[in-house]
Order: structure tokens, then C-alpha cells, then sequence
């Protein structure tokens, strides 16, 4: 008889013993039935799987607090998870980009909840994520075609010190863009004074061209998102204010082609 046939062929006094002593630590009797499996114990766990939210939801939100997760009552309120992005508050639909999130991911969560309802504002901070958020935003803009929707980006600097940044997305109807059309060209190398760069575009748009930035490697991506930023603020007295729509393209150089970002700018008085 081999270990296992004599661990099933237990008689029935040594189950009741088995059963004892665990009903002497509490646990309650074992019962064959896994839908009863140890007592009210088993049916309590199903009952909050049950009620459990989907892990998987890209948006999470604290309710709101006095900044230690009280609520007015001065009680612990949990974490709320939100299945349906239609559901989440425009100020809840934060998405944090890392330097190693996964482009297509982070994309198709975008395109997710555009199609949804309102776009997310997603954050990043450090040159990888900066350039995985400007990549993930270009290829949702793909995502998002069938659907004859697109979005624009508002860039706001969080942190100089840190390279922290959050890019606010808004929903906009797709609109064929113009072979007519020139945009002043400006390139920026990942060696470039992002303060230089911001004034460059900013006297620009006040000059009224219409402009596009070319980045390549996520040097110059970060360099040409932060410019963008701070150029808002050089705009500021003008009452001016712009935005972005990236895309990916194919940029001829001495050693060949290779991939880079264009930065569409779009400014509009406010």
C-alpha cells in the first residue's frame, strides 16, 4: 500500500479524532463539501470574494478626507476601486506611468476609457517614464481612429528637481489632418536647454506659426514634453495656451532612419 492509499484509507475513528481536534482550535469540522469547508468560515470568504471589486481596473480612488484617509467623521474610509471608467470622477481617472510600464498596456487603457467617458491625466516621473507616457499617448491616438476620436495633451510640470510631470488628456473628435498645412520644425537633441527650447516655441506661436517639435530617444522626449510646459508659462501674459498631440515618425539621418516622436502643437487663446 503506498503513502498516499493509506492517507486516503483512514477509518472512520481516526476522522472523528481529526475532526475534534479541530474543532478544539476552532476551525470547525472538515466537511468533504468544499462549499462548506470549514464552517461558516468558508461561506463568510465566498461572501467577500464576492463583493471583492476587480483587482483588475485600471482606476483606483481614495473617497474623500481630511488627508489622513478620515472621512468628515473622522472614520477610516477603504480604497474604491472602479470597474467602468464611466463610473470614475474626471478628478479620480489618474493613471501613473512607470519607466517600465508597458506601452501597449498604458495605451489601450487610454483608448478604454476615452471611449468611455472623459480621457485620464496620466503622471509620470524620470526621464523613462516621461518618454513611455508621450509614446503610450501616441500610439492610443492609433487605438482611438476607428472610433473617429482623438486627444490632446496639456502638460504640466509637477517638479523641475524631480522630472515629475502629469499630462492631461482631452477628448477631441478626429479631424483628417491637412497635407497644406506647414508647421516651423524645430529638432531637439536629449543635450538641449528645455528653457531655450520653451522660448523657441513660445516666440513661435507668438509670431503665429504654426509649430511641431521632433524628438528622438527619450532624452530628447523629456527635454521637448518639459519645454512645452514651461513654455505655457511664457505665454501666459499673452493669454495664449497650448497643447500637444504626439505621433510616431520616421526621421532620416546620416547613419539611416530611425524612430522618434513629433510633438504637434496646438495653441488657442484664452
Amino acid at each position: 500500500m503506498t503513502d498516499t492509499t493509506a492517507k486516503l484509507d483512514m477509518s472512520l475513528d481516526e476522522i472523528a479524532k481529526t475532526n475534534d481536534r479541530r474543532e478544539q482550535k476552532g476551525r470547525g469540522p472538515r466537511n468533504n463539501n468544499n462549499n462548506n469547508r470549514g464552517g461558516n468560515y468558508g461561506k463568510e470568504r465566498r461572501e467577500r470574494k464576492g463583493n471583492r471589486v476587480d483587482s483588475s481596473s485600471p482606476y483606483r480612488n481614495e473617497e474623500e478626507t481630511d488627508g489622513n484617509n478620515n472621512d468628515q467623521r473622522g472614520q477610516r474610509r477603504p480604497r474604491r476601486n472602479y470597474n467602468n471608467p464611466s463610473d470614475v470622477p474626471a478628478s479620480a481617472r489618474i493613471l501613473k506611468v512607470s519607466a517600465q510600464s508597458n506601452i501597449k498596456t498604458v495605451a489601450g487603457s487610454i483608448a478604454y476609457a476615452t471611449r468611455l467617458g472623459d480621457a485620464p491625466t496620466l503622471i509620470s516621473t524620470g526621464v523613462a517614464s516621461i518618454n513611455q507616457t508621450i509614446k503610450s499617448v501616441a500610439l492610443s491616438r492609433r487605438f482611438l481612429e476607428d472610433n473617429k476620436v482623438d486627444v490632446t495633451v496639456l502638460p504640466v510640470s509637477r517638479s523641475d528637481d524631480r522630472l515629475a510631470m502629469s499630462f492631461v488628456l482631452n477628448k477631441t473628435v478626429l479631424r483628417p489632418q491637412s497635407e497644406e498645412v506647414q508647421y516651423s520644425e524645430l529638432r531637439v537633441a536629449a543635450e538641449s536647454e528645455h528653457a531655450v527650447v520653451a522660448g523657441a516655441i513660445a516666440n513661435k506661436i507668438r509670431a503665429g506659426e504654426r509649430v511641431s517639435v521632433v524628438a528622438i530617444g527619450p532624452g530628447s522626449v523629456t527635454t521637448t514634453a518639459r519645454a512645452l510646459a514651461l513654455s505655457r508659462r511664457f505665454l501666459q501674459q499673452d493669454h495664449i495656451d497650448i497643447t500637444f498631440r504626439p505621433e510616431f515618425v520616421q526621421i532620416e539621418m546620416k547613419d539611416g532612419s530611425r524612430s522618434g516622436i513629433r510633438f504637434i502643437v496646438l495653441a488657442q487663446q484664452v
